[in-house]
């Protein structure tokens, strides 16, 4: 009878094989819907579906073949590589550079290329090898989940978690925003896509393991009948309502644990996933601002140097944007950090704002560097020639900032063609200024002119006081010039009276700029009426970040912005599409609205000269330079605690936050979320733990009768076989437990015999039946005990021994009444 009831060496039904197959299905095609916001591409459904299909043919090789496990691992490795290589890198393909460098990126995929997918913005459609994690999680979950599933009952549920690696692999590596809430009359539902897939998961899951439970009592049923010749009914029983009842409450718990963790997530529409907390790929702090090397574009040498060309059917945007600098330390103007600052890859397509697109193509001359001139938003770059690939995987890009950088940096003959939107501008005369708080205190001097100037706190007033400045400054790009000599940028600016300024554009350089022209301010009020008011000597340096510290006074946003004009007659612009190093300019952008940037030029005047008895009185003064970061050099004073600064802030930091309520909301939405997963194992604990308080708190007979159950039940979860038929001695000698003969013995006569048990002798057993729990569970390792304590062999056996006990007994019945019915009575 044990070699009928073996499930040893069986072959799969094909009932089993379909509905596995039904259900890894399902689950492969829901964790390709929740992927998709990930790639957004056909490459990507193409490469899921032969992965997918290779996983299954793997599977169906495994369970036909019975291969050894180092075989199989052996395929799916091979399988991994044919996949990466044929599908994984169609840009390595397009490019014609599949050896070696698309073979290489295959096999860096499974160490490098997770990292890439949750710092890259979405989606990311077929760029380098971010394909790969893809194939991996769909062959690997796809062939492993099929061959579990078709596993016998007590083994197939491991299918579960398996295959639930795909759906969740799309909802890890997603988006950091959820999907459009649902309105379901007077209901919203919170992120329903992400919330579909997670619930499909799971009730899917949950019908499946019910049904295998079921068909596998009902499979060892019908050989339990073959082996005994005893035929029964297949009426239900008090077992299946309460097994149903129990699934009807796995699923329930899980998915109100599930939707109580959906709603928080939900309600901002942001998702705490794996790229929410991973940083972006480059920070930029190590680039050099080209605000602090301004300077040595307008040398002799550079001047004339054509740094690229540009190239575009439309025509070229007014702009051309080097670098975006929104920090400010009092000494140098460098990149933001946190928001801005942060530079990501650029795999596909990038969304935009309305506004008027344009492409452009730049070839690189004699631009050095990792600085890489673009325009506008961008949408879309692509690379040329043979360096393509490689300076396509060194391309970062910042949204916030709209900068570029080449991390390998650029050299001559480097082209590539941007798609950007140049954003419609609003006109700033109109709006009032949003109250942004500013950066640094103002020097003494710059607070004293900006308080004459009394400008209103909006776009109009700054705008009025930003044209003063420029036409009270002068231009001048250096301090001394050699005796009979011209410098270059001399020469083009036509008529012009050299004035020396010094570079640099820390708050005490800002400060001595608005001391002149507090000086000459008093000077011409002793004049006639209209006299010159320009003193200001220095360039786009000192003037852009002047009027970035005005702006932040006024209460606006503001940033600086390095690059190059195509279409301005009065300022420097690039010609014929042609940009030189003496072309480079600076201006700032101010922020009316968040998100909405609008450029303010801030050059000075060269026409009108610094009047000349204000030059004879003012000796030139040598100023400081400030040296590049990576530069060797010791830290320079406060500029605060300069004299050409007020005293210092009395207002007193921000006391810090004592409570990381960002931290805590994450943990609590893990917590649940780790609930929800977690709530089918917790039920089927919290139900073994509730049958057991109810054998033991039973009154004697029945309680002894039932630790014997417990330590049967104990023994099937650890893997022991079925008792089947047996008698509780025969039981005991397959066990073989120390203290198994003895708990038989006491569990016979507590049911056959008349005499009745005490409490104590009811209590002496328990303690029996725990230490022979212990001794089964110690015989077996840690991850079986795992298994068994939320195996549902125990709580399934019940159902199953009781309904054969039933039929059999039915049939027993039966017989025996057949055989005492008087002859013809069922004849008429």
């Amino acid at each position: 009878m044990s070699d009928a009831l073996s499930r040893k060496g069986r072959r799969p039904t094909a009932r089993t094989v379909v509905a596995g197959s039904v259900f890894v299905g399902v689950l492969a095609a829901l964790g390709v819907m929740a992927a998709w916001p990930i790639y957004a591409s056909v490459s990507f459904l193409w490469t899921a579906a032969a992965a997918i299909l290779t996983g299954a043919a793997i599977a169906a090789l495994w369970a036909w073949r019975r291969l050894p496990a180092w075989l199989v691992a052996l395929l799916l490795v091979a399988a991994w590589l044919i996949l990466g290589i044929a599908l994984g890198v169609p840009e390595r393909w397009a490019s014609g550079r599949i050896w070696p460098d698309g073979v290489v990126d295959v096999l860096l995929a499974p160490a490098t290329a997770w990292k890439d997918l949750i710092t890259t913005p979405l989606p990311v459609g077929s760029y380098r090898n971010l394909l790969i994690p893809a194939i991996i999680v769909f062959l690997l979950s796809t062939g492993i989940a099929l061959r579990l599933s078709w596993l016998p009952a007590a083994r197939s549920g491991f299918a579960v978690p398996v295959a639930a690696l795909m759906p969740v692999f799309g909802l890890l590596f997603g988006r950091t925003s959820t999907s459009a809430p649902l309105q379901l009359g007077p209901f919203t539902l919170p992120a329903p896509v992400e919330t579909a897939v997670g619930a499909a998961s799971l009730l899917v899951s949950v019908l499946w393991l019910s049904w295998r439970g079921r068909d596998d009592r009902r499979e060892a049923i019908r050989r339990a009948e073959r082996a005994t010749g005893v035929h029964g009914s297949r009426r239900g029983s008090r077992g299946g309502i309460s097994r149903t009842a129990l699934a009807g409450a796995m699923v329930v718990v899980a998915l109100a644990a599930g939707m109580a963790a959906t709603g928080p997530i939900g309600e901002s529409r942001v998702r705490e996933v794996l790229r929410t907390s991973i940083g972006p790929d480059l920070t930029g702090e190590d680039a050099i601002s080209p605000l602090i090397t301004y300077r040595s574009s307008f040398a002799d040498d550079r001047f004339p140097q054509v740094l690229f060309r540009m190239a575009s059917d439309d025509a070229l945007p007014d702009r051309i944007r080097l670098a975006t600098l929104s920090a400010y330390d009092g000494q140098t103007y460098q990149l933001g950090e946190g928001a801005e600052g942060s530079f990501q890859r650029v795999p596909s397509v990038l969304d935009t704002p309305a506004g008027e697109s344009a492409t452009v193509t730049f070839t690189v001359e004699a631009l050095r560097g990792v600085w890489l001139p673009t325009f506008g938003a961008l949408r879309q770059v692509a690379f040329s020639g043979s360096g393509a690939p490689t300076l396509a995987d060194g391309f970062y890009y910042d949204s916030r900032t709209s900068s570029a950088v080449e991390a390998a940096g650029v050299a001559t003959g480097d082209s590539y063609t941007v798609t950007a939107v140049t954003p419609t501008s609003p006109d700033l005369q109109t709006l009032p200024a949003p109250g942004a708080a500013p950066q640094v205190q103002l020097p003494a001097e710059m607070q004293r002119w900006l308080d004459i100037q009394a400008p209103s706190r909006d776009g109009a007033g700054l705008l009025a006081v930003i044209g003063a400045l420029r036409e009270r400054g002068y231009l001048s790009h250096a301090l001394t010039i050699a005796d009979g000599t011209t410098p270059t940028w001399m020469s083009e600016l036509g008529d012009y009276s050299f004035r020396p300024s010094a570079a640099g554009h820390s708050l005490a350089r800002i400060d001595k700029l608005f001391a002149q022209l507090n000086e000459r301010a008093a000077q011409a009020a002793l004049e006639a009426p209209g006299a010159s008011l320009v003193a200001a000597v220095g360039d786009d340096e000192q003037f852009a970040v002047a009027a970035a510290l005005i702006a932040e006074q006024l209460g606006f946003p503001a940033r600086v912005v390095v690059g190059f004009r195509t279409n301005d007659p009065t300022l420097p612009s690039c010609e014929g599409g042609a940009c030189r190093a003496g072309d480079l300019s600076a201006w700032i952008e101010v922020a009316p609205a968040p998100g909405t940037w609008v450029s303010v030029d801030t050059s000075p005047q060269h026409t009108a000269s610094v009047e000349t008895q204000n030059r004879r009185e003012r000796d030139p003064e040598v100023m400081t330079d400030v040296r590049p970061r990576n530069a060797d050099e010791v830290s320079p004073p406060d500029p605060q605690n300069q004299d050409a600064v007020s005293a210092e802030d009395p207002t007193p930091p921000p006391a810090p936050e004592t409570v990381d309520w960002t931290l805590v909301r994450t943990v609590a939405i893990s917590l649940l979320a780790v609930i929800a997963v977690l709530s089918p194992f917790l039920i089927v604990v919290i139900a073994k733990a509730v049958r057991r308080r109810g054998r033991r708190l039973a009154e004697p007979a029945s309680a002894v009768a039932g630790g014997w159950e417990e330590y049967v039940d104990t023994a099937v979860d650890t893997g022991r076989p079925m008792p089947a038929a047996r008698t509780r001695h025969e039981v005991a000698a397959l066990y073989a437990t120390p203290q198994a003969g003895e708990l038989a013995t006491l569990a016979d006569r507590a049911v056959f015999s008349d005499e009745q048990l005490t409490p104590q002798e009811s209590e002496q057993f328990w303690q029996i039946v725990a230490d022979e729990r212990r001794e089964l569970r110690s015989s077996v390792g840690w991850w079986r005990r795992l298994r068994a304590a939320v195996s549902l062999k125990s709580l399934l056996r019940q159902t199953s021994a009781r309904a054969v006990r039933t039929d059999a007994s039915g049939a027993a019945r039966a017989s025996e009444r057949r055989k005492r019915r008087p002859r013809g009575a069922g004849m008429s």
